[in-house]
C-alpha cells in the first residue's frame, strides 16, 4: 500500500531533543511492561480462577483467546487513530481503559450476577486486548514522527524490552502473591501500578507535549512527491515472523495450564522459593563435605 503525499508538502516533524528522548523512553518502557503484565496475569491467575468458579479446560481456552480477538482487531486502528489525533492521545486512553479494567476485573467477576463469570472474564480479556492492541501502532506513529533516524532502533529495544521484563515480574510476582494471598492481588498490585505510571506520565510528559499532527503540514518544493510504499506480502509472509506470533503467545498462555495438569505442579508455590531449596541444598552439601567444588576451563 502506498501513501502519496500532496506536491509542494510534507509532513511537519520535529524531533525530541536528547531530554525529551530519555524521558519518553522511560515512559514507554514502564508503559509496555506493565501492559505485558496485564496480559500476563490473565494465564498465570487462571489456575486458581478455575479452582474456584469451576471452569473447564474449554472455558479457560475460550477466555484466554479473547484476548486475542480484541487485540486482533485494534492493531490496525491504533496506528490508524495515532496518525490523526495524535500517538501519544491514542497512548494516555486506551492506556488509561485496560488499567481501569484491570483494577475492576476481580470485583467485577465475583461480583457477577446477571450473567456467569466465566462470560465476564471473557468480555473483560476481550476489552482488555482491544485497548492493549492499539498500543504497538500508536507507539510506532508516536516514535516514527518524533524520533531521528539515528535514535529510532536503539530506542525501539529499550523500550521493547519492557515487554519481556513485565512478562518474568509477574511470573514471580504472582505466583508470590498467590501463595500469600489471592489472585485479585495480582491484578490489583498491576492496576495501582499502573495508575501511578499513568498519573506521572500525564503530569510530566503529556501536560507539555506539542506533538504535531500527520494533518500538520510544512511546504516543500513545489516539485517534490513522496510515495511511501509498504510491501505488506513480504512482511506478512516472513517465516520468522509467522512462527514468532504463533507460537509464542500460545506457549506462555498455556504453561500455567501445562505445569498444573502434567506436572501435577501447582502455581502458587513459590517460584523463589524453587530456587532457594537448591542453593540451600547445595551449600548443605558443601558444608558437610568441608570443601568447595572447582571448576577447571
Amino acid at each position: 500500500m502506498a501513501r502519496n503525499l500532496e506536491p509542494g508538502k510534507a509532513e511537519n516533524v520535529e524531533s525530541w531533543s536528547y531530554g525529551e528522548r530519555r524521558s519518553w523512553t522511560l515512559a514507554l518502557f514502564f508503559g509496555l511492561m506493565l501492559s505485558f503484565m496485564s496480559r500476563t496475569v490473565g494465564p498465570v491467575t487462571m489456575v486458581a480462577l478455575s479452582k474456584e468458579f469451576g471452569w473447564d479446560k474449554d472455558v479457560q481456552g475460550s477466555i484466554l483467546s479473547a484476548y486475542f480477538w480484541g487485540a486482533g482487531m485494534s492493531h490496525f486502528l491504533g496506528g490508524w487513530m495515532g496518525d490523526i489525533y495524535g500517538g501519544d492521545n491514542v497512548l494516555f486512553w486506551t492506556n488509561a481503559s485496560w488499567i481501569m479494567i484491570t483494577l475492576s476485573t476481580p470485583f467485577v467477576i465475583r461480583s457477577s450476577h446477571f450473567v456467569s463469570t466465566s462470560t465476564m472474564y471473557l468480555f473483560l480479556r476481550f476489552l482488555m486486548g482491544l485497548f492493549q492492541g492499539a498500543f504497538p501502532g500508536a507507539m510506532a506513529s508516536l516514535l516514527g514522527k518524533k524520533l531521528e533516524t539515528a535514535h529510532k532502533s536503539s530506542t525501539n529495544g529499550i523500550i521493547n524490552s519492557g515487554a519481556c521484563i513485565g512478562s518474568v515480574l509477574i511470573g514471580v510476582a504472582g505466583s508470590l502473591l498467590l501463595d500469600n494471598v489471592d489472585w485479585g492481588s495480582a491484578f490489583y498490585c498491576i492496576g495501582i501500578a499502573g495508575i501511578t505510571w499513568l498519573i506521572i506520565w500525564k503530569v510530566t510528559l503529556l501536560r507539555n507535549s506539542d506533538l504535531k499532527h500527520s494533518n500538520d503540514v510544512q511546504e516543500l518544493p513545489s516539485n517534490s512527491n513522496k510515495v511511501f510504499s509498504v510491501p505488506w506480502l513480504s512482511v506478512l509472509s516472513h517465516c520468522p515472523l509467522c512462527i514468532r506470533n504463533a507460537f509464542i503467545w500460545e506457549a506462555i498462555f498455556v504453561i500455567p495450564s501445562v505445569v498444573k495438569h502434567v506436572y501435577l505442579f501447582e502455581l502458587d508455590i513459590q517460584l523463589c522459593d524453587i530456587f532457594l531449596e537448591k542453593f540451600n541444598s547445595a551449600s548443605r552439601r558443601n558444608k558437610d563435605s568441608k570443601r568447595f567444588p572447582t571448576t577447571r576451563y
